[in-house]
Parts: C-alpha cells; sequence; structure tokens
C-alpha cells in the first residue's frame, strides 16, 4: 500500500531537516565539547549547534553522532524511527548495525544494558561502544560519588541517571569484557561518564 503523499511530505521534510550550518567547524567545536565532557566526567556541557534532527535524536544526541559516526562507523538506534536513519544517512553517512556489533548506541530513557533486546547484554567480548542516551529533563536527579581520572574532589554530583542503570552498566562490562563509555543528553547539554569511571551513591 502506498504511503500518503503526507507523509512522504513528512519523510522529505525530515530527511533535510538542518545539520550543521559550517560542518568543518561545527564538527571540530563539537568534538572539543564531547572531549571536556568526557574529561570532565559528571559536568554537564552545552553543545552548541541549531541541529533539527527527527525524534528520537535531541539536538545533543544528534551533534554527537554527527560529529563521531561516519562510513565506516556502526550505529544501532535501539528506538529506530525512519525518518531519523535517512537523516543520519543523509548528513554522516552513518551504518545500520545490530546492538552487538555496533560502535554507537543511541537509547532514550532506559539503555539496552539487560532484558530481551539484548539476550547477551551487548556482549562482543574484547570491542567497545559509546552508549548515547537521552534522559530529557529527568525529573529525579540522583547524587553519587565520582572517583577516577578528571573526577572532581570527592563531593556529590547530581546525575540523570539511576542506580540501577550505573549497577547494570558496570556489571555488563565486568561480564562480557566489553567496555562502554556513556553520554548523557539532557536536551543541548550532556554528560560524560567514562569507562573507567567508578561511581558510589551519595
Amino acid at each position: 500500500m502506498n504511503q500518503p503523499a503526507s507523509n512522504h511530505a513528512l519523510m522529505r521534510g525530515n530527511l533535510f531537516a538542518r545539520g550543521f550550518s559550517d560542518p568543518v567547524r561545527d564538527t571540530q567545536r563539537c568534538y572539543r565539547t564531547i572531549l571536556r565532557a568526557m574529561s570532565e566526567p559528571g559536568r554537564a556541557v552545552e553543545i552548541q549547534n541549531g541541529l533539527q534532527a527527527p525524534a528520537p535524536l535531541s539536538p545533543a544526541g544528534a551533534a554527537i553522532l554527527l560529529t563521531l559516526a561516519d562510513a565506516s562507523t556502526l550505529v544501532h538506534l535501539v528506538s529506530p524511527s525512519p525518518a531519523a536513519w535517512l537523516w543520519l544517512e543523509y548528513h554522516c553517512a552513518a551504518s545500520r548495525s545490530a546492538l552487538d556489533q555496533a560502535d554507537f548506541i543511541h537509547a532514550v530513557h532506559q539503555p539496552p544494558l539487560t532484558g530481551p533486546a539484548s539476550p547477551d547484554a551487548l556482549n562482543s567480548s574484547g570491542s567497545s561502544a559509546t552508549l548515547i542516551l537521552e534522559t530529557g529533563e529527568f525529573p529525579r536527579q540522583q547524587p553519587f560519588y565520582l572517583s577516577g581520572a578528571g573526577a572532581a574532589a570527592r563531593q556529590p554530583i547530581m546525575l540523570p541517571i539511576d542506580q540501577r542503570t550505573l549497577t547494570e552498566w558496570r556489571a555488563n562490562q565486568n561480564r562480557s569484557g566489553r567496555e562502554i563509555d556513556i553520554l548523557l543528553c539532557v536536551g543541548r547539554k550532556i554528560i560524560g561518564l567514562p569507562r573507567n569511571l567508578r561511581i558510589e551513591p551519595a
């Protein structure tokens, strides 16, 4: 059955939704922001861009993928939409991938660390991945102590993530041997949680 003309128009509009206005400079600027987030764990840093990516990609999540993904990297969207895939393929030539083979995994609210969607919990021994987790305006931030390279002196840090997710993240790495960095996306802000970071409830 053919899709209504209005659906085709919507898809076309999403496909050509705005990417980086100055791809070279915007990519460099975003890359520096990502490095800062990962080198200063727990600190929210803002990505300055005018991206208008289709759902479920936030401006921050979309900027991360446009900066780090290309035709040589594998991307898995846990909650994919045809419009989001078309947008990514058009702007950065991203390649679709199964969950356990992806270099970049994008999820909304609940990461695919356990459960039916990931029977082996991202198991791909010896590899690494970056989980881009859209938390939105998380209503119940919780205090944690962070320790490791770049972490602030021992003081509570409020994070838009729950203890269960952090526990599963660590258990997954211990079980599968797959190292996973996390980039939390809150609107236009990102928070880096490097794979070797120690996180404890405050």
